[in-house]
């Protein structure tokens, strides 16, 4: 995403270093990885170079046919780089795509319903607050491919595989703390314990990380419950039984800032 007159500034960098006929000809090119409407025009008189826009996926098409005539090591690391960070968007629908947009619907449907009624309903009797499913999750959705309802710093649902298509959507329950938390240090002490004594059932993100938002999760793929003859009351069952451990977590650590600042209406 492009900054406050990002664009401009290089443009006046550029034609400020061809006045100075430190460069011959001049090009601008703003590759984006989503769509995003550009703000510089074509050779005005003010600034005459050429400006292209472009996407990152253009780009990898030519890595790619690069690489099946070049042994290129750094060209390979770039292109695997750009699957992990979704930058390798294709420009034709795949079956599954198909698929998917076919059945979205109905698996939005079913999602809602593992969130709503029970899961709801306890997420607030611990927490003393939950979002309108409603009204978040589509956003939350788009910004960060995860279908849920959150409570302040915990987020409650599914998590979609953005960066690598092949792994499956994870259903679970996570625990956040901001970079700027005036408690970060308590808080972080708190994550470490309750994984340390989890025996693996919790996993920590990022908990080293002083610049980062740092987090403990706990969630399985969703074909675990597959298996079973209903999967929506699997799962459901399932998240009722991860907020029973949000709730010891809260009673093991009553001091956190996240805590306090929450009703405490549970009995």
């Amino acid at each position: 995403m492009q900054g406050d007159s990002q664009l401009q500034r290089y443009a006046d960098h550029l034609t400020a270093e061809k006045k100075n006929q430190t460069l011959k000809k001049t090009s601008l090119v703003f590759i984006t990885r989503d769509y995003e409407a550009a703000t510089v025009a074509l050779k005005t008189p003010e600034h005459s170079f050429t400006f292209k826009v472009t996407r990152w996926f253009e780009f990898y098409s030519k890595l790619k046919a690069h690489l099946k005539t070049n042994n290129d090591g750094l060209a390979n690391q770039l292109k695997l780089f750009m699957e992990e960070n979704r930058m390798s968007l294709g420009n034709q629908f795949r079956s599954t795509d198909l698929v998917a947009m076919e059945n979205y619907f109905s698996a939005k449907a079913l999602m809602d319903e593992t969130l709503n009624g029970e899961v709801s309903e306890k997420t607030w009797r611990i927490l003393g607050s939950v979002s309108n499913l409603k009204q978040d999750a589509d956003g939350q959705l788009r910004n960060h491919y995860r279908y849920v309802i959150t409570s302040g710093e915990c987020v409650i649902g599914y998590r979609f595989p953005h960066e690598n298509p092949d792994k499956p959507v994870w259903v679970g329950i996570e625990l956040w703390i901001s970079p700027r938390s005036p408690s970060r240090k308590e808080e972080i002490q708190a994550f470490r314990s309750w994984v340390e004594n989890s025996n693996g059932s919790w996993v920590g993100d990022q908990l080293d990380n002083e610049t980062a938002w740092s987090g403990i999760r706990q969630g399985k793929p969703i074909q675990f419950f597959m298996s079973e003859e209903d999967h929506v009351q699997a799962i459901k069952t399932y998240l009722l039984q991860l907020l029973d451990e949000i709730s010891l977590f809260k009673k093991t650590y009553p001091a956190l800032p996240w805590i306090k600042s929450t009703s405490e209406i549970e009995k």
